[in-house]
Formats: C-alpha cells, sequence, structure tokens
C-alpha cells in the first residue's frame, strides 16, 4: 500500500513523467468549479453576479493548498518533469481543439452545442424573459431548468470572465476538460500497474484519440465532462482505503463526486452500477475495515450534503432520461456501427462506429489496431487477476450493460453511452497492458517493442482522422460569418428580420447571434420548434418593415458574407423551407430530397391568395425498388390530395393562401429490397432534385 501510495505523489519514484499533486490540485480545483457553477444555477443565482467570487474562491483555496504542498515534492528535477509533462499534455489538447482555438470554428457542428450554448445565456442571468419576440432564445433556455448544469454553468462562467457570448467559450471548456482527462488517465494508470512513461502516454492517448475527443464533436459535452471526473473518481476512492490517507482526500472525492452528480445524472447512474463493485471491494479487502468505512461514508456523505439542493431536480430528472432512453430511442442509428460486424474497431472509436461504414471497406490496420488493444487488455486483465485487484469486478457489470443495449434494445446510441463510461478502464487497461508486454524483454528488444507500439499509435492516429472526416459531425464550419450578423443592427434598426434558411445550423446560430433582434422564423427546425420560443409576429406584411435573411444566393442583396444574405423585402412567392424524413441533401447544387411513403413538407410563402406552380427539375427511381422504374408521386395540399407520375421534369399546379402553405410530397409505390447493398438504412423510392414555385401567368 505505501509503495503505490509513494509512486503518486509528486516526483515519488526516479523518472516519473506523472505529477500526482499537480493533477490532483488541477482535479479539486476543477470540481470545485463545476460544483459552485452548478450549484449557482440551481439557486437561480445569476452567473454573471456569481463568476468572479466563485473564480476568485475556487483559485485561492486552490492555491493555498498547493503552497501547503510544495514541501512534499522531492526534488527540483521531479518538479520539472511534472511540469514538462503537464504542458505536453495541454498542448496534445491545443493540437487537436486547434480548429476551434485558432482557425475560429465552432468545436462542434451537431446540434447539443446550440442548446448549451443558449442555456449558458439564461443562467448569465435568470431575469424573467420578455414575450415580445426580442429573447427567442431565453424562452427556449427557460424550458431547461431542472435539467444538467455543469456545462452550461461553466460556458456562463467563461463568457462572463472573458466578456463574450456563451458560444465562443466552448473552446476553453474544451481544452480544460480534455487535459483534465488526460491527467486523470495519467494517474489512474500509474496506480493500476503501468509503468511511469506508459501511464503519461495513456494521457496522451486519452487527450488525441478515441471516445473523448470525438464525444466533443458529437456535442455531448456533459458526458464528456462527467468523463473527465471518473478517473478521479476512481483513484481517490482507492486511495481513501489506504490508512495513509488524509482528511484532504476526503474532501477532494466529495467534491468530485458532487460535480459528477451535477454533471450528468444519466453517467452517475450508470456508473454507479459498474463502479460501485470496485470500492466495496476495496473496503472488504485487506484490513482497517471500519476506517475505511468511515473516510468513505464521510466522502459519500459530503458529496449529497454539497448537492442536497440539486437532488430534488436530480431524481425527477433521472427518471425522465430513463424513461424516454427505453422509449423513444433518441438519436438510434447514429452510432450504428457499434452493431455491426465491425463492433470491434468499433467500441475503440477507430472509425468503425460510423453510421454509413459498411459503405466502406475496413482498414486493416483498423481491424489489427483493435486486435492488438484486445490483447493488451487481456495481458492488463491477467495482472490484475493476480494482484487480486478489485477493478476486475467492473467488467461483468459492464458487459452486462452493453449486452442489454446491444443484444436486447439493439440500440447503439444507449450502447455508446455504456462504452464510453468505461472508456476510462479501457484505456488504462491498454497501457498496463503494454507494460506487461514490455517486461517480457530486455534490451534493445523491449525498446524495439515500444517504438513498435509508439509507431502503431501514430499510425492509429493518422488513420482515425482520416476515417473520422466522412462523420456528419466532423464537418468544420467557421463563427465568423455569424459574429457579423449582429452588426446588422446599423441596417435593420428596430424592424423585425425574417429568417428564411434551408440549414438547421445556419437557423439556430443566426438566431444564437441575433440575440436583441425581433426574428420571425416560418419554418422552425430542430430545437426552434419549441413552443416556449417566441418570435416576432404582426408586423411581417408591413411594406418595407420587414427585412429577410437567408443563407441562398438570392439577388437584390443589400448585405451578404460568405453565408447570408439581407434583403430588403420578401419574394411574392417562394419555398421558405424543406423538410424531409429522409433529410434534404445537395446534388449539383441544387437541393435533393429522397422519398419513402412518409410526407417530405415543402413550406410554401405566397403574399396573396394566388394559382402557382411547383416546379421539380429533376425525378430518380430509388434504389429500393430496383426492378421497376416506374413511380408516382403523391401530392397534398390545401386539404387536396392528387396523384401523378414521377418523370423527368415536374411541373405541378397549386393552390395557395396568403401565407404559409404547407405542400406534402410521398410516392406511392412501396419498397421491394429491404436493406440497399451500400449499406444505407433508409428506403430511397424516389429521387427529387431542384424546387421552386412560379406564378401562374
Amino acid at each position: 500500500m505505501m509503495r503505490i501510495n509513494k509512486a503518486l505523489t509528486l516526483g515519488g519514484s526516479r523518472g516519473s513523467w506523472v505529477p500526482a499533486r499537480i493533477w490532483l490540485l488541477f482535479n479539486a480545483w476543477f470540481s470545485a468549479l463545476v460544483f459552485c457553477v452548478a450549484t449557482s444555477a440551481t439557486l437561480h443565482v445569476p452567473i454573471n453576479k456569481s463568476g468572479w467570487v466563485i473564480l476568485f474562491c475556487c483559485c485561492t483555496l486552490t492555491f493555498a493548498v498547493a503552497i501547503k504542498s510544495i514541501g512534499f515534492a522531492s526534488d527540483r528535477n521531479s518538479f520539472l518533469r511534472g511540469a514538462a509533462a503537464t504542458v505536453v499534455i495541454f498542448g496534445a489538447a491545443v493540437l487537436v481543439l486547434w480548429g476551434s482555438l485558432g482557425r475560429g470554428e465552432f468545436v462542434s457542428v451537431f446540434p447539443d452545442p446550440w442548446s448549451y450554448s443558449a442555456f449558458a445565456t439564461y443562467l448569465q442571468n435568470t431575469a424573467p424573459t420578455l414575450r415580445d419576440g426580442s429573447q427567442p432564445l431565453l424562452g427556449f433556455s427557460s424550458i431547461l431548468m431542472n435539467t444538467r448544469y455543469g456545462t452550461p454553468g461553466l460556458l456562463a462562467l467563461f463568457a462572463g470572465i472573458a466578456g463574450t457570448d456563451t458560444c465562443r467559450p466552448a473552446s476553453i471548456l474544451a481544452l480544460i476538460v480534455l487535459a483534465h482527462f488526460g491527467f486523470g488517465i495519467s494517474l489512474l494508470s500509474r496506480s493500476l500497474g503501468a509503468r511511469p512513461m506508459f501511464s503519461f502516454a495513456a494521457g496522451l492517448f486519452a487527450v488525441t484519440l478515441g471516445w473523448a475527443p470525438e464525444i466533443f464533436k458529437i456535442g455531448n459535452w456533459d458526458q464528456v465532462l462527467f468523463i473527465s471526473l471518473i478517473p478521479f473518481a476512481i483513484l481517490r476512492s482507492r486511495l481513501l482505503t489506504f490508512p495513509t490517507s488524509r482528511a484532504s482526500g476526503i474532501i477532494a472525492l466529495g467534491l468530485c463526486l458532487a460535480a459528477a452528480i451535477y454533471s450528468y445524472p444519466e453517467g452517475s447512474a450508470i456508473a454507479g452500477v459498474i463502479y460501485t463493485p470496485l470500492v466495496v471491494w476495496r473496503v472488504f479487502r485487506g484490513g482497517f475495515f471500519s476506517a475505511k468505512i468511515r473516510r468513505l461514508a464521510l466522502a459519500l456523505g459530503l458529496a449529497i450534503l454539497l448537492s442536497s439542493v440539486y437532488l430534488p431536480t436530480f431524481v425527477p430528472f433521472l427518471l425522465g432520461q430513463i424513461s424516454a432512453g427505453t422509449k423513444l430511442l433518441v438519436a438510434q442509428n447514429v452510432l450504428q456501427g457499434l452493431l455491426s460486424a465491425n463492433w470491434l474497431p468499433a467500441i475503440y472509436c477507430l472509425g468503425a462506429q460510423l453510421p454509413l461504414n459498411a459503405i466502406y471497406p475496413l482498414p486493416k490496420l483498423e481491424l489489427t489496431v483493435a486486435l492488438c488493444f484486445l490483447g493488451l487488455t487481456l495481458l492488463a486483465v491477467r495482472a490484475w487477476w493476480r494482484r487480486k485487484d478489485g477493478i476486475l469486478l467492473t467488467i461483468p457489470f459492464l458487459l452486462a450493460l452493453s449486452l442489454w443495449q446491444a443484444s436486447l434494445a439493439r440500440y447503439d446510441y444507449g450502447l455508446y453511452k455504456v462504452l464510453t463510461i468505461y472508456w476510462p478502464l479501457m484505456i488504462v487497461a491498454i497501457f498496463v497492458g503494454i507494460t506487461q508486454f514490455s517486461a517480457l524483454f530486455r534490451g534493445l528488444a523491449r525498446s524495439a517493442v515500444v517504438l513498435a507500439f509508439c509507431g502503431l499509435m501514430v499510425g492509429t492516429a493518422i488513420d482515425e482522422a482520416d476515417e473520422l472526416q466522412r462523420a456528419p459531425w466532423h464537418h468544420e464550419r467557421k463563427i465568423q460569418p455569424f459574429l457579423e450578423l449582429q452588426k446588422l443592427r446599423t441596417i435593420t434598426g428596430d424592424a423585425p428580420i425574417r429568417l428564411e434558411t434551408q440549414s438547421w445550423f445556419d437557423q439556430m446560430w443566426a438566431v444564437f447571434f441575433l440575440q436583441g433582434f425581433k426574428v420571425e422564423v416560418p419554418n422552425p427546425l430542430l430545437y426552434l420548434r419549441t413552443p416556449s420560443i417566441d418570435f416576432a409576429h404582426g408586423t411581417m406584411d408591413q411594406s418595407g418593415a420587414t427585412f429577410v435573411l437567408t443563407d441562398e444566393k438570392k439577388p437584390g442583396a443589400i448585405w451578404h458574407n460568405d453565408i447570408f444574405r439581407l434583403l430588403n423585402r420578401s419574394e411574392p412567392l417562394e419555398v421558405l423551407a424543406i423538410d424531409s424524413p429522409n433529410e434534404v441533401e445537395t446534388v449539383e447544387g441544387e437541393e435533393f430530397v429522397w422519398l419513402d411513403n412518409r410526407f417530405a413538407v415543402l413550406t410554401i410563402r405566397s403574399d396573396a391568395d394566388r394559382r402557382a406552380f411547383l416546379m421539380i427539375q429533376d425525378c430518380w427511381p430509388g434504389y429500393s425498388r430496383p426492378e421497376d422504374k416506374n413511380r408516382t408521386l403523391i401530392v397534398q395540399t390545401n386539404g387536396k390530395t392528387f396523384e401523378i407520375p414521377a418523370k423527368g421534369s415536374l411541373k405541378i399546379p397549386l393552390i395557395l393562401t396568403k401565407g404559409n402553405n404547407l405542400v406534402r410530397l410521398a410516392c406511392e409505390e412501396h419498397a421491394t429490397v429491404d436493406k440497399l447493398a451500400s449499406g444505407d438504412p433508409r428506403t430511397l423510392l424516389l429521387g427529387l432534385k431542384g424546387f421552386s414555385v412560379m406564378a401562374e401567368d
């Protein structure tokens, strides 16, 4: 016990690259920060008022503890090595996030980060929202109260400190969380048997490869925040079972657990199932039973006390999420590669988890690396078995939860949640395994093994970077064109702006950066569809009173940038939006949708009652009915339904009323092929390309 405890102190072993005291202090500071902002949000205290106080208190207390701990550093060289390790892990995180830190890109282009930023805006100042259409974001954000507070609370804090909006601090949040995760993985690897350099390498791996950076891209920021706390929670609970543990360790574990509870209730439930047996084993193994129970009970009691104001929210929110997860299967098929024949590389996030991975052949490197990881994991399991380490008790619970999601529920997104909660130990097992494997060799042979492993990791990084470019959440988007929207006040003044966009991304972030403007969104997409959002109404048909902001390249713009065009009037007749079950694509520069037997909905605005034509440039027979090229298009509009043959270009007669009109399109024929050879899970019956509308002469 004393040997392990010593290995975790700053410079506790000659040549150590694992500065335990520095990184444990960093965890204590970060846990306190999460706890304070989440408590402030729970109590409805505006973070704009409490932010500087929170930061000052957390930094002052951490600095005081750090000064007290200086005497434990054994020598200057150990301190310098530890500082170098810290800088390198932070540098690796900067490299991963360079797009957002150095090139002004969004950290993630998926929807959830928008809701985090919107909610953070509300937490900055939780005043009642106005119902005049000038605060649509706050109307949405108010319904997120009584959910999770960790990530939006931190965004609100960093935005207040930096004096910016709550979108741009996302890169700083990502940097801190990734580095925090890397520190925790290094420490946990060292405590579970990895050599110092391999422990340091484990931290670099955690920051640059696998699920942690990928979760940031997917946009589940509460989840990655929670995962970064897991290694420290495991490590601190293990350290508390040593007779040399101190009261500061009890407080630090309590803070860490409280931060985890505030950050991600669902993760807390999953982690509780997986990791509780490990804690129980540590309590009953060896002596000092009553002392272990007392210290762990004090830490748990402190965590419950610190999160007591949140517990009335925690329980109903968790129950609601469990109910939704078992009935709605939110985000199903987003990571369907986890349930495919390529499941082994998929669980290590090597690219095979992508939704359409079956379209592309699985690279041999991915399978080789996955098999290598599995072999090293088995070596780690053997080492832990010999040591009778309770970490092994987590494996049956992981397997049970994984089989439930993969075999019974067939829910790839649920399996992803379980795997990522266990991801810290999966990383640790790889580097404990390479420690065991390299120990079988001596001299140059050991160096060759280490170099081969490093080469494999570099190859994995290159391959993963290439594979993941096909992921829809890896598209790169600049923030600058959206920031430029804030300058429109000099043109529009107090006049309303009608937002007409085809992209949900453009629409949602335009609404975010147009805070304070009166905005109308005729066809809200994704999160903007919530009834709690109030947009400006009543002045939209007044001549000259409304500006139109669009992401289409329309003539007559009075202002434009790389994405948007501002017009000083609306077109008398136009297609505002297309909402398709199979999403809207772009083919040869034109909007394109695949129809099945469900209706795609076009929103067409007319400034008067009139007859018109819906023009469709081209029709394509789909692949889900290959033996028959004939297709029939079903058209529903204003209570009337009719059918027309879908060949070539179409000119569909419509009778429109003043305002917005909904035109529904579907294919009459049914699919004869259940699964496409390409691996595309959609039913593709009829493709339509190019949509426009024109008045009848």
